[in-house]
């Protein structure tokens, strides 16, 4: 454990890598190595970060997540990069307080309000573990949520916290939880630029019109709802238009979880027909596939009134993103009938992961339609694909991403969009490698997972 222990304080990979792989192969459980790297994270947040410390835990949880769709060594490769998430310089701080006395939850709801407005984190922090103390964790995170959902953080994604504590439970993340939501929702906000707020000052009817919805939901729900309209109006790039096409997919009886998936749907589509000889913002678009995607945690945790506030923080980062120009494509309309060429499944698999390997970015959009439209297996497709994403150093940066198409692949199941999550993210992860990087801290996670010496690592 030492020798984790050293590898986070220091943020070196193959030192994690190799105590990661060392404490598995010795047997100690995967739950006390998480647990290890749980509590480092509380004190490195706590200690050196701010509000985006955020960015950490959507790492870690994401690594974690991603992990569970793999075995033996394959795993330690998440593991791992879920524990680089972590790593960093953890300081001690002062030891948080719970407010004297009995303090009712009603002041508390009020007083966080009142110090998130205010951006007050501190405050924020020693209220939220005050509820924590007195036994009243269970309705934290619904405030969290509610606070969230306010105009002013237009673009801003909680899910990955309430997952935390969802994940490993108050009594071993409450601190963290405490802590780094009082940071989140107490963030400093200057003043809004021009076209932000025009999008805040739109959100005053929408307040209105959602507090009637929550109350009186349309009947026949989904019958009406228009995927194509919507996300017209999404990409239009007019916010008042992006916002205006969810309202009206909200009286037409259209679902939450309906109008989610066709977020992430456009998101893909984005991602898969961005032109290769430009810059594909891929990062941005990622980002709209992720928020969206994320709104169905706001939904379980937080219940249709601030999920469907959630919704309309989604719309903006697709009229944010309206720089990009993609053009409008029905997510319906057939994207080719061609076949690839392979003789059977693994050869076709093959020539897509040998596509990424060697930057074939022109290339790899076509190959992986193909692929589908040879009715081969998309789940064979995701797993192996993640796998490459995974063992390439830079594969961090789509961590997020990964995680969102592995849930959304399934999600998603019966659209004819589908497969556009795998043609983009086939499309950034080829574009990522051509970044200088390596295969140095995966390779090393499994070669110590096989038992191997230092000595052989270096034959």
């Amino acid at each position: 454990m030492s020798l984790l222990w050293d590898g986070l304080l220091h943020g070196d990979h193959w030192t994690m890598s190799k105590a990661i792989a060392l404490l598995l192969k010795g047997g100690t459980p995967e739950a006390e190595v998480i647990e290890v790297i749980i509590r480092h994270v509380g004190r490195h947040i706590a200690s050196s970060h701010g509000a985006e410390g955020g960015d950490d835990v959507a790492r870690l949880i994401n690594g974690l997540k991603v992990g569970q769709q793999y075995d033996g060594e394959d795993r330690l490769i998440a593991l791992t990069t879920a524990a680089s998430a972590a790593a960093g310089g953890a300081a001690e701080r002062l030891e948080v307080i719970a407010l004297s006395g009995t303090v009712s939850w009603e002041k508390i709801d009020r007083w966080v309000r009142a110090f998130s407005r205010d951006g007050q984190s501190g405050r924020i922090e020693r209220c939220l573990f005050t509820a924590y103390a007195q036994g009243d964790q269970d309705k934290v995170l619904p405030l969290l949520f509610e606070c969230a959902g306010e105009p002013n953080f237009i673009g801003f994604n909680l899910g990955y916290l309430a997952e935390l504590v969802e994940e490993f439970g108050w009594d071993r993340a409450g601190d963290l939880a405490c802590n780094l939501a009082g940071k989140m929702l107490g963030r400093p906000r200057g003043v809004p630029q021009e076209v932000r707020l025009e999008a805040i000052n739109l959100s005053d009817p929408i307040e209105v019109y959602i507090k009637e919805w929550a109350t009186n939901p349309p009947q026949r729900a989904g019958t009406g709802f228009d995927d194509e309209k919507l996300a017209a109006s999404l990409v239009s790039g007019d916010i008042e238009t992006a916002f205006n096409g969810i309202t009206e997919a909200l009286k037409s009886g259209g679902h939450i979880d309906q109008i989610v998936s066709t977020m992430v749907l456009l998101a893909a589509d984005r991602m898969a027909r961005t032109p290769v000889n430009m810059s594909p913002g891929s990062g941005g678009l990622a980002w709209e596939m992720n928020l969206a995607s994320s709104v169905r945690t706001a939904h379980r945790y937080a219940g249709p009134e601030i999920a469907a506030k959630a919704i309309y923080q989604v719309a903006w980062q697709f009229f944010s993103d309206r720089w990009l120009n993609i053009s409008v494509r029905s997510l319906r309309a057939p994207l080719g009938s061609g076949q690839t060429e392979a003789t059977d499944e693994s050869a076709a698999l093959q020539l897509v992961l040998d596509s990424i390997e060697e930057i074939k970015v022109r290339e790899i959009g076509r190959q992986v339609r193909e692929y589908l439209n040879a009715g081969y297996s998309g789940d064979r497709l995701l797993n192996e694909m993640g796998l490459y994403i995974l063992k390439d150093d830079n594969g961090w940066n789509l961590l997020h991403t990964l995680r969102t198409i592995f849930d959304e692949w399934a999600l998603c199941a019966e659209h004819p969009a589908r497969g556009q999550l795998l043609v983009g993210l086939a499309r950034w992860a080829t574009n990522v490698r051509r970044r200088t990087g390596s295969q140095s801290a995966a390779q090393t996670a499994q070669r110590f997972a096989r038992g191997e010496t230092a000595v052989e690592l270096y034959e």
